[in-house]
């Protein structure tokens, strides 16, 4: 059972640590909000850059007492709706940093739960050149949009993301970002060629169709992901923002495309890593209910936070009752004695847990111990 106790907790770690690393150095900004005090548990650097504020100006407040999150009753609506939904996305959400200025971001935020607890993480974007390109785009008429093409181009040339602009089937324009992330040199490789030149076979029909709806005018998602081919045949991923625009009298679409492959990639090593934690925390919780001594985890204060089954065969009630309980209270209820020996040996063995503290991040992880009780 140590064996088992032992992976378990170094399983546990490393998937801790894999998830800082990536929390810390995500491109997008994060906030965890705790679902039952609508405050802030944690916010990754990304964001605290993107805002201006800093990380205690932001840890501990709800969502609309932070400066940039303004509209009050609007933030208070969509944390209504997530509770409700567990979803909300905001395509186009006006923020207002800390120095003035306002923002543009994408806003996504999905509920789940978290060892029993309601969280919700927030995924916040900027696309304030987007959006700024989109506006310059859709104000322009034809000859408007020859005369003003070199003081959007600025913006649209040193994109993050690479930009196309299809024209019924073809693409009429692309950015360097959108050479570079297909391995193309020349904009000439690309220009009157077909979505096939760049999207995989299995999702080429689907963009086709997306891209005719949207040039007539129908109900079709800005937003969705798709499978995509380098020059090299390498397949990519990329997440797609399109929209309606008129190019040069013809309806066309305008599309934003970022590579997310190593983000894919990711996800499903996480995805991976989480399913052989939770088994193995499946097979030691069977093996410690299976077990006749009675087992108690403990937290640094002494609160019970699981037992085993063997709680109930003793009598004492039912493992869920125990949550949050003290051990000396469970088994001695009725004990005035301040010298109690059971209080004496929690105390003491609660303090030798004190060497496998570790701090890190601001945040103290507790090393626990099983206490066996004959």
């Amino acid at each position: 059972m140590k064996a088992i106790h032992k992976t378990e907790k170094l399983n546990l770690r490393a998937s801790e640590s894999r998830y800082r690393r990536l929390f810390e150095a995500a491109k997008d900004g994060i906030l965890i909000l705790d679902a039952a005090s609508e405050k802030v548990m944690d916010v990754n650097p990304f964001l605290e850059d993107m805002l201006g504020y800093n990380h205690k100006e932001i840890i501990g407040k709800k969502l609309w007492e932070i400066g940039a999150f303004k509209d009050i009753e609007a933030s208070k609506a969509a944390f209504a709706e997530l509770q409700q939904t567990g979803y909300v996305r905001y395509e186009d959400l006006p923020l207002v940093t800390k120095d003035g200025r306002e923002i543009a971001v994408e806003f996504v935020s999905n509920a789940y739960l978290v060892d029993g607890n309601n969280v919700v993480q927030c995924n916040i974007r900027d696309i304030t050149i987007r959006k700024d390109a989109e506006r310059a785009i859709h104000k322009s008429e034809e000859n408007a949009l020859m005369e003003s093409e070199e003081r959007y181009k600025i913006a649209v040339e040193h994109s993050n993301d690479g930009v196309a602009i299809v024209c019924e089937d073809k693409h009429v324009f692309v950015n360097k970002k959108f050479l570079e992330m297909f391995g193309y040199e020349k904009p000439e490789e690309i220009i009157g060629k077909t979505h096939s030149i760049v999207v995989h076979p299995d999702d080429c029909q689907r963009v086709i169709n997306f891209n005719k709806k949207r040039q007539r005018e129908e109900a079709v998602p800005s937003a969705y992901e798709m499978k995509c081919i380098k020059k090299t045949g390498e397949a990519i991923y990329v997440e797609v923002y399109a929209t309606n625009m008129t190019f040069y009298g013809k309806q066309a679409s305008l599309a934003y495309l970022r590579d997310i492959t190593e983000r894919k990639n990711r996800e499903e090593e996480l995805s991976e890593s989480t399913d052989k934690i939770m088994q193995a925390k499946l097979e030691w919780e069977a093996l410690v209910d299976s077990l006749h001594e009675l087992v108690f985890l403990l937290d640094d204060k002494c609160c019970i936070i699981r037992t085993n089954l063997t709680v109930t065969k003793w009598g004492l009630g039912q493992p869920a009752d125990m949550r949050g309980q003290t051990l000396h209270n469970i088994l001695h209820p009725s004990c005035k004695q301040a010298s109690c020996y059971l209080k004496s040996f929690i105390s003491g063995s609660m303090e030798d847990l004190e060497a496998g503290n570790q701090k890190k991040s601001g945040q103290r992880t507790m090393v626990l111990k099983k206490t066996r009780i004959f």
